[in-house]
C-alpha cells in the first residue's frame, strides 16, 4: 500500500500544477489568483490585450511554425493544462515534464496527432486537446517597382491591402512590436551607401484608410494586377481596386507566411476602362481580362436611383472612329479602352426639397425643383408673410452642393493671388469673407418681384426675421436690453432710455447693426428699424501688467527726448562759446 501511494504522488507532482512555458527567455510558471469558485486566466489576458487576428483560422491548412502560441488539455485521472507553449525557433513545443516535441512545419492537424501520441504514452487512457492560442506573425516580401521593398512581419491572416496600401501611400508600418520594444533596423544595399527601410511589423489591428484623393496609388500603381506567390508555389492576383470600390473580398485575400508579393507602376500604354453617367462612383482604372459591365458597375458603388439601366453603351474606339454599342447582357465582356456609360432617366423627379422658417404662416420643409422652383414660390406654398415679419431683412442660405449653392461667380485664389499686389494676410482675409458671403443671399420678401427672380435648389434654407418691435441697446450702457421702437427716435434717445453711457463707454465708438444683414453702420449713416441693434463700445480694457508697462515705456521715452535736448543745447552752447572765442582774437 506504501509503494502504491508513493508512486501516485511522483505521478501528480509533475503534473497536477497549471503549467506554462515561454521558450527562448527560460521557463515561467503562471500562477493564476485561485480562490474556491474564482479564477483569473493571466496568460488569457494578456492576450487579449495583444490584437485578435480576423475571422478564423483553417487548422486543416494552417502549418505551424516559430512564434505558434499553444495549449494543451488532459483530461484523465490526473487533469493536467498547459497554456502558453510557444513553438520555438527549432520548431519545438516543449511540455514541461514531457520534454521537446518536433511540430514545425506540420500542419496544426498533424501536430496536434504528434503532441498526442507523445503524453497518451504517459498518461494512460487520457483525453489529449490541442488548441491553437495565437498565431505567429507572418512574413511577407513585397517586391517589385515600390518605395521600400523587402521583407515584412504582419499577424496571422493579414489582407493584401493591409500591406500594400500603407506602403504606396508613404504610411510604413509603425517602429513598434508586439512587446512595444523598438526593433532593429533593416537595411538594404544600395548604390549609395546602406538605406534604412521600415521592415516592422503591425501590431494593431487598423490598416491606414486608403483615400484616392489623398494618394496617387491607383493612378500611378496597378492595383488590379498584384500577383501573389505563396510559399508553397501556388499563385494569384489581387484586385484592391475591385475591394475597395466594389467590396468584393475574394479580391483582397488572406496572406499566408512566406508569401511574395509583386506591384509595378502602370505604363503610359496601359489598357484601361471607366465608367460615368448613373453610377454612384465614377472611375476610370486599369483594365483587366474578364471585366465585365457588371463588375464595373459593381466597383463604381452600383447604379443611383436615377439610372436608367436599359440605357447603358458603351463607346468603343476602333481607329479613328468611335462607335457606341448598346449594352443587352450585365456579363457582356468589356475590351481595353471601353467606356461604360449609364443613361439618366428623362422623366426622373429628385427628391429635392427646401426649408422655409420664421415669421410664415407655415414654416417648414417643401418640396422643390433643383434650380425651377423660385423664393417666391416657396413663400406661397409656406401661406406668406405673417404680419409681424421683418421682409425686408430675409436671407436665404444655401445648403445644396458646391455646384448648387454657388452663386453666379466664382473666385479662383490662385489666380487672383498671382495677379495681385495684396499681402498673404490679404489674400487670406478675401478667402475667409468669400467662404462667409458665398452662402447667404439677403434679399427683401416683401419684393415680389425679386423673389420671383431666386431660383432655389435642394436644401435651402429660407429664413423671414420676426419683428418684435423692438431695438436691441447692449454694449457699454447703463441697462442693456430690448426697448420698444418708435419711428423718429434716434440712437442717442435709445442710449438714454438704457441709462446712458456706463463709466467705461466710448462715446465715439457707436454703432448700429443691421437685423438680418448684421451689417454695421455708424448711427449717422443708416435709418433705424425695428429688430436693429445699437452697440456702444468701450475704452480699450488694460490689465495692471500692461498699464505698468506702458507707464514704463513712456518714462524711458521721456528719458531719452531730455537727453536728446540737453545734446542739442550743449552742442548750440558749444558752437557760441567757439564763436565767441573767435571774434574776440
Amino acid at each position: 500500500m506504501m509503494k502504491r501511494f508513493l508512486l501516485l504522488a511522483a505521478l501528480i507532482l509533475p503534473f497536477g500544477a497549471v503549467t506554462a512555458q515561454n521558450t527562448g527567455s527560460g521557463s515561467t510558471s503562471e500562477r493564476p489568483r485561485n480562490t474556491p469558485g474564482y479564477f483569473v486566466d493571466e496568460i488569457g489576458l494578456r492576450m487579449a490585450a495583444e490584437v485578435a487576428p480576423e475571422g478564423f483560422i483553417t487548422l486543416e491548412d494552417y502549418v505551424l511554425g516559430s512564434g505558434d502560441l499553444l495549449s494543451v488539455e488532459v483530461k484523465g485521472a490526473i487533469p493536467t493544462t498547459w497554456r502558453g507553449l510557444t513553438v520555438n525557433v527549432a520548431g519545438d513545443v516543449v511540455i514541461a515534464g514531457v520534454g521537446a516535441v518536433a511540430v514545425g512545419g506540420l500542419s496544426f492537424l498533424e501536430g496536434e496527432a504528434r503532441i498526442r501520441e507523445v503524453l497518451k504514452a504517459q498518461f494512460r487512457n487520457a483525453e489529449v486537446r490541442v488548441t491553437l492560442e495565437r498565431p505567429k506573425n507572418i512574413n511577407v516580401h513585397v517586391t517589385g517597382d515600390v518605395p521600400s521593398p523587402g521583407r515584412y512581419q504582419f499577424p496571422a491572416l493579414t489582407r493584401v491591402d493591409a500591406i500594400v496600401l500603407p506602403i504606396l501611400t508613404g504610411n510604413p508600418p509603425p517602429l513598434t512590436t508586439s512587446t512595444g520594444d523598438v526593433p532593429e533596423p533593416r537595411y538594404v544595399r544600395q548604390s549609395g551607401g546602406l538605406l534604412e527601410l521600415n521592415r516592422n511589423p503591425i501590431v494593431r489591428n487598423e490598416s491606414l484608410p486608403f483615400n484616392p484623393d489623398d494618394s496617387d496609388a491607383l493612378v500611378n500603381y496597378d492595383l488590379r494586377h498584384i500577383q501573389i506567390t505563396d510559399a508553397r508555389g501556388g499563385s494569384r492576383v489581387a484586385d484592391l481596386v475591385a475591394y475597395l470600390h466594389g467590396g468584393v473580398m475574394d479580391e483582397n485575400p488572406v496572406l499566408q507566411d512566406g508569401s511574395q508579393i509583386r506591384i509595378y507602376r502602370n505604363s503610359r500604354g496601359s489598357h484601361r476602362v471607366s465608367i460615368s453617367g448613373g453610377v454612384r462612383f465614377p472611375m476610370e482604372t486599369v483594365h483587366k481580362d474578364g471585366d465585365t459591365v457588371g463588375s464595373l458597375i459593381r466597383m463604381a458603388g452600383g447604379l443611383t436611383t436615377e439610372a436608367d439601366s436599359s440605357a447603358i453603351r458603351i463607346v468603343r474606339r476602333a481607329g479613328e472612329v468611335s462607335n457606341s454599342i448598346a449594352v443587352v447582357s450585365m456579363d457582356q465582356i468589356l475590351e481595353p479602352n471601353d467606356r461604360v456609360i449609364v443613361g439618366i432617366r428623362p422623366n426622373f423627379r429628385m427628391n429635392e426639397s427646401a426649408w422655409v422658417s420664421g415669421a410664415v404662416l407655415s414654416p417648414g420643409n417643401y418640396p422643390v425643383g433643383s434650380g425651377i422652383t423660385t423664393a417666391g414660390e416657396l413663400l406661397e406654398l409656406s401661406g406668406g408673410l405673417r404680419p409681424n415679419a421683418q421682409g425686408r431683412s430675409a436671407y436665404l442660405e444655401r445648403r445644396g452642393s458646391p455646384e448648387e449653392r454657388s452663386l453666379d461667380y466664382d473666385l479662383q485664389f490662385q489666380r487672383i493671388r498671382r495677379a495681385s499686389d495684396q499681402l498673404d494676410e490679404g489674400i487670406d482675409y478675401l478667402n475667409s469673407e468669400f467662404g462667409l458671403s458665398r452662402r447667404l443671399l439677403f434679399l427683401d420678401a416683401t419684393d415680389t418681384a425679386t423673389t420671383r427672380r431666386i431660383r432655389l435648389y435642394d436644401g435651402d434654407r429660407l429664413h423671414i426675421p420676426r419683428d418684435d418691435g423692438s431695438v436691441l441697446v447692449f454694449g457699454q450702457v447703463n441697462q442693456t436690453g430690448y426697448y420698444a421702437f418708435r419711428p423718429g427716435k434716434n440712437v442717442s434717445e435709445y442710449v438714454g432710455s438704457a441709462g446712458g453711457f456706463a463709466l467705461a463707454a466710448d462715446p465715439e465708438r457707436i454703432f448700429v447693426i443691421k437685423s438680418g444683414s448684421n451689417a454695421w453702420f455708424k448711427p449717422g449713416d443708416v435709418v433705424l428699424e425695428s429688430g436693429d441693434m445699437i452697440f456702444v463700445d468701450r475704452v480699450p480694457f488694460e490689465s495692471l501688467t500692461t498699464f505698468r508697462q506702458n507707464q514704463l515705456q513712456e518714462r524711458q521715452l521721456q528719458l531719452s527726448r531730455n537727453q536728446f535736448y540737453l545734446s542739442v543745447v550743449a552742442t548750440i552752447a558749444s558752437l557760441v562759446t567757439t564763436a565767441i572765442i573767435i571774434t574776440s582774437r
